[in-house]
């Protein structure tokens, strides 16, 4: 399981992702236009995901949802 956490607007990945260890800065989660922003880093930088909510804490739970069901992706996205 991967857990999300904020630091600033840096988007933490920690936990697992198929039995592999992960702790990696993952992209930015950023309040624009009245919601919430995610934005991925590295080399898929051109990717972002507006969680139409003013709720941070919903936006992180929503999010974390996302890196989850795709772990798969997320784990290349990190260099796993």
């Amino acid at each position: 399981m991967i857990r999300v956490n904020l630091q600033g607007q840096d988007v933490l990945l920690t936990g697992d992702i198929n039995g592999q260890a992960v702790n990696a800065v993952y992209g930015s989660l950023k309040y624009e236009g009245g919601t919430y922003v995610f934005y991925s880093a590295g080399e898929f930088n051109d990717y972002s995901v507006d969680y139409q909510t003013y709720n941070l804490k919903e936006a992180l739970e929503r999010l974390e949802e996302d890196v989850n069901a795709n772990s798969d992706e997320v784990a290349k996205e990190v260099g796993l």
